[in-house]
Formats: structure tokens, C-alpha cells, sequence
């Protein structure tokens, strides 16, 4: 919808290929936002880095944070001006806040 309504330059990164469906074809429900498949979960923060530098999204959309770098990567992303969409695993806010993975 950002970048079909709004003409946003949005990013998807698929981690788990939750958003853009399984297959090197996305899903026709994520309309014109681009997608970055994340080979290893363990690079989800540098595609992160490398979707704001190298395609200059004004919208970044995540299946999941759930690390320490992958939140820190988060926070530069914020502070670049760009909007951020994710997800996080807790029961409440309190439990996503004392999180220290996501600190």
C-alpha cells in the first residue's frame, strides 16, 4: 500500500519469506515494494544497512527483530529519517521494553 497509494520507495526484508511469500517470485500482495531475501539469519542486520544504502528506501518493512544487532541496525535506520515497520516477539510492551536483545 506505501508504495502502490503513497509512491513510497519501500524495501521488504524477508527473513523468513513471512511477507513476500516462498520462491523467488514475491507475492502480487506486496505490490512495488522491492524485496531483500536475507540468505542467513545471521546477515538480517547488514541486508538491513545495505537496503537503506544501496536503494534508498523512504519505507522499510521486517518480519522480525529479535537481536541486539538487528535493533541497533533498526535505530540507524530511524535515525536516518526512514520509516520502519517490524515485528518483535513479547507477551506485553513491558516484556519488549526489558528485552535485553532488543536494547
Amino acid at each position: 500500500m506505501l508504495a502502490d497509494h503513497y509512491n513510497k520507495r519501500v524495501m521488504i526484508v524477508d527473513t523468513s519469506n513471512e511477507i513476500g511469500g516462498d520462491g523467488d517470485i514475491p507475492h502480487p500482495g506486496i505490490g512495488n515494494a522491492r524485496r531483500l531475501q536475507v540468505p542467513n539469519q545471521d546477515m538480517q542486520h547488514k541486508v538491513l544497512i545495505e537496503a537503506v544504502e544501496n536503494h534508498m528506501p523512504q519505507a522499510i518493512v521486517i518480519d522480525e527483530i529479535g537481536t541486539k544487532l538487528e535493533a541497533m541496525a533498526a535505530s540507524t535506520i530511524a535515525q536516518r529519517g526512514i520509516q520502519l515497520v517490524a515485528t518483535a516477539h513479547g507477551v506485553t510492551i513491558e516484556n519488549l521494553i526489558m528485552n535485553p536483545s532488543l536494547e
